[in-house]
């Protein structure tokens, strides 16, 4: 029987430098620090470990989960197991948690490239004054074959280990597989660290809030386990409202006039066309009107909309978004995401990020009909050299195992056990039926087309509801795009939103 261990994913940073032999899940490296607070100083212990995922046979265990913790300093009269506690994680699926837990969220944050500012090694790591550790006690999982966490198997030779291996993968990608892993995941740690009393809160990222929403679910009908609050950033709840591939759900016109909004606030950041609303804020009131009313009810025509009325459509699209009117009739007033963001600049001979539309990059092909790449992307190696670097100096972790930030997971995702289109709104509905003491915190970012707002307000509205529960839904939106804790002045609103719900 092998031991239950991350194969050499942890080792003290001093001494030795290389580990010699792989800690089993129990043990945890332990480090203490100090961030500056827009309150203040606050001290902290941060535990990086990993917990092992079980079947039914203790002996056989499916996988290995990597986490960073960071608790709260405090007094001796105080009680730190009533503190609230905030599970973090980023979505893919097939990501690692380092982009909330080094980009806005944890004690210390990387300074990395901004719309107008590119950046290059090095990548200083300084105090997070916007961490949400001034009001809850912090645990970053990476997901399921991402961080240090590992896949595993007791077979004797390697092909065996390797199909076994590749099964467990397949029992995990999925959306309740995913859920059943991090569900098992925090009960286990509620039991390590003595916190079943705690506030509990779930806080996801993009394809992070599909995972949270079927996590809250689970948590409460198969383990019991209620939770305070669940925040999702920047949702995914719906595929079939999706604007990266509408064109192969035809009759479903919602993610074209759900994502016009985010399509002019795009082009009204690069003055594009000029002729618009120059406050933002009254241009996406304007645009948001516009989508409901005139524009979903000509895409609702199909096929039977007049030639003229087409004609008209299309230069108030085109006003919106910068667009040429001509474009929009080619498309039958129908441009994807892709299409958009490769359109928009290509004058320039550039490509605008469908994560967030304020990055731009030179386009590789300028001659390709869609986007070809995301600009916002560049920004990854920065973090993952930071963090590298900081696990090693102030985490005491030093391996040569690789981190994995993002694995290949999301080619092999089952989204739903029938394989069909996901739709989670259902399940966030009897969720807060059965606990209607949850709070629900829904946050986007105006750039992001990835997961355009406007879905999001346009889901929170059609959520089967009574009225008595409505009271615990809220929207918050910031001008920035999926990943708001990029720029600081977003930062800084996301951590007082956060903040209030939590500590209010």
């Amino acid at each position: 029987m092998m031991s239950l261990c991350l194969s050499s994913a942890f080792a003290m940073a001093s001494p030795p430098s290389v580990p010699e032999q792989a800690p089993a899940p129990s043990d945890v490296m332990v480090s203490e620090g100090q961030v500056k607070l827009n309150q203040g100083l606050l001290n902290y212990r941060a535990e990086v470990g990993a917990l092992a995922l079980n079947t039914a046979d203790p002996d056989e265990p499916i996988a290995t989960l990597s986490y960073v913790a960071y608790f709260k300093s405090v007094k001796k009269t105080e009680k730190p197991e009533n503190r609230p506690i905030t599970f973090i994680y980023n979505g893919g699926p097939g990501s690692s948690s380092v982009w909330l837990h080094m980009g806005g969220l944890g004690p210390k944050r990387v300074v990395t490239s901004t719309p107008d500012k590119p950046a290059l090694p090095p990548y200083p790591v300084i105090d997070n004054a916007y961490s949400l550790l001034d009001v809850s006690d912090l645990v970053f999982i990476d997901a399921p074959g991402t961080g240090f966490g590992q896949f595993i198997s007791n077979a004797a030779n390697a092909q065996e280990r390797q199909a076994q291996k590749r099964q467990k993968e397949n029992d995990t990608y999925s959306i309740n597989g995913d859920a059943h892993a991090f569900a098992q995941f925090i009960t286990q740690f509620l039991s390590r660290y003595q916190r079943w009393n705690a506030p509990r809160y779930l806080l996801g990222e993009s394809y992070g809030t599909t995972r949270t929403v079927a996590l809250a679910n689970q948590l409460k009908v198969q383990h019991n386990v209620d939770v305070n609050g669940i925040i999702l950033l920047s949702q995914y709840l719906s595929q079939d409202i999706d604007i990266d591939r509408p064109e192969s759900n035809p009759g479903i016109d919602q993610p074209y006039y759900l994502a016009l909004p985010t399509y002019a606030a795009i082009a009204h950041y690069y003055q594009h066309p000029e002729k618009v609303a120059e406050n933002l804020d009254h241009l996406l009131t304007e645009v948001e009107q516009f989508s409901l009313g005139p524009y979903a009810q000509a895409l609702a025509q199909g096929n039977l909309l007049p030639d003229a009325q087409k004609a008209e459509l299309a230069e108030q699209l085109a006003r919106y978004t910068g667009i040429p009117a001509r474009e929009w009739v080619k498309a039958d007033l129908r441009v994807s995401g892709p299409l958009f963001v490769k359109k928009l600049l290509t004058e320039q001979g550039d490509t605008v990020s469908r994560a967030d539309g304020r990055y731009r990059g030179a386009s590789l092909d300028k001659m390709a009909a869609r986007s070809d790449y995301d600009p916002v992307m560049t920004i990854g190696s920065g973090f993952i050299s930071a963090y590298r670097d900081y696990l090693a100096k102030a985490l005491n972790v030093n391996t040569v195992q690789d981190y994995v930030s993002d694995s290949n997971a999301i080619y092999y995702w089952n989204m739903t056990p029938e394989n069909r289109s996901f739709n989670l709104l259902p399940t966030l509905s009897e969720t807060m039926k059965m606990n209607p003491r949850m709070k629900v915190m829904v946050l986007g970012g105006i750039y992001d087309l990835a997961t355009p707002y406007f879905v999001a307000q346009y889901h929170l509205n059609h959520l089967s509801l009574p009225e008595k529960l409505r009271a615990n839904l809220q929207f918050h939106r910031y001008e920035s795009g999926h990943l708001p804790y990029l720029d600081e002045k977003s930062l800084q609103q996301l951590h007082q939103d956060l903040r209030g719900f939590i500590a209010g």
